[in-house]
This record gives C-alpha cells, structure tokens and sequence, in this order.
C-alpha cells in the first residue's frame, strides 16, 4: 500500500494538541514536583516531541477504506441508476 508523506518536523500548532489531549483525557505528573501538569505543558511537551522525531507517514484514505471497504460496496450496490 503506497503512503502519504508523513509530517516533518515543525512547530505543530498547540490549540489541536490540547484538544486532542483532552479527548484523550491525558494527565501527567512532573517526577520531581509531584504536580499534574497543565493541559498546556503537556501540549508543548507533545509539540518539543513531534518538532524533534516527526510523525510516522501513513496513508489515511486507505485505512479509512480497507476498515470500510463491505459498507462501501454495500452503499454502491443500493444505488438505482435509470437511463
């Protein structure tokens, strides 16, 4: 299966990060402090992380396909055509 390029190392914007981290319900607590981290400081950390590795490619349309390839022919198969 052929794949999309991945994302590069960049500054990935953070309001995406927060609110993907709060769907996720993360939580994270500082080793040395014993405090739960912000919602933001773990936003930058996930943003210093994906600026220094990247994000894997992968190709989405084809997952998205492949996990609904019968309810794709299913919805082609119902379809009427007249001429």
């Amino acid at each position: 299966m052929p794949t999309l390029p991945g994302k590069v190392p960049s500054w990935t914007p953070i309001a995406p990060l927060k609110s993907w981290e709060e769907r996720k319900g993360l939580s994270w607590t500082d080793k040395k402090s014993g405090k739960l981290l912000t919602v933001e400081q773990i936003a930058y950390m996930i943003q210093a992380k994906i600026k220094r590795e990247g994000i894997a490619a992968r190709n989405v349309f084809a997952q998205v396909i492949a996990n609904r390839e019968q309810w794709i022919y299913q919805q082609l198969n119902s379809i009427e055509v007249s001429l």
